[in-house]
């Protein structure tokens, strides 16, 4: 197995992967959803699965189906976690919930050990497992993060639609 060499964008990848953990620590203890947040967390969960994803230096198909089966996947589990959440609409963009389970936090916590065993992977030259592994990791908490922030913005839309 190949592998690439250490840039930047495996610091940059851990960077991200523990920001999302932070933002979900931040939302778990002042139980209160931001919605600028939680589009930020998506959007850095899929930032850290697109840069994993582009150290997949033999790509194939089967490889590409598996990133996509991830993303999707993930992203459905996502949506229909959100859409569980008891939530009430209050102004100023957030949103109080009634109780947050650790979903979030175990996906983040995925993300985060996904770019660092890549950063692990790449200072030691050596690879314990392919690459596309991680990436489809990575893909499963971007995706899941994606559905749960569509699935929250979809049911703020609905609630002030009331």
């Amino acid at each position: 197995m190949t592998i690439p060499p250490f840039s930047l964008s495996n610091i940059v990848t851990v960077l991200l992967a523990l920001a999302c953990i932070l933002v979900v620590l931040h939302q778990r203890r002042t139980h209160r959803v931001n919605v600028a947040l939680t589009g930020a967390l998506a959007v850095a969960a899929v930032v850290v699965a697109l840069l994993l994803l582009t150290e997949e230096l033999n790509p194939t198909p089967y490889r590409d189906a598996m990133w996509l089966g991830g993303l999707v996947l993930g992203f459905a589990a996502g949506r229909f976690r959100a859409r569980r959440l008891a939530v009430e609409f209050r102004p100023g963009a957030h949103l109080a919930a009634g109780s947050f389970s650790a979903d979030r936090l175990a996906v983040s916590a995925l993300l985060l050990a996904a770019a660092g065993l890549d950063l692990v992977f790449v200072l030691q030259r050596q690879p314990l497992v392919p690459m596309i592994y991680l990436a489809t990791a990575a893909a499963l908490g971007a995706g899941y993060h994606a559905g749960w922030c569509y699935a929250v913005i979809a049911r703020i839309v609905a609630l002030k639609a009331l």
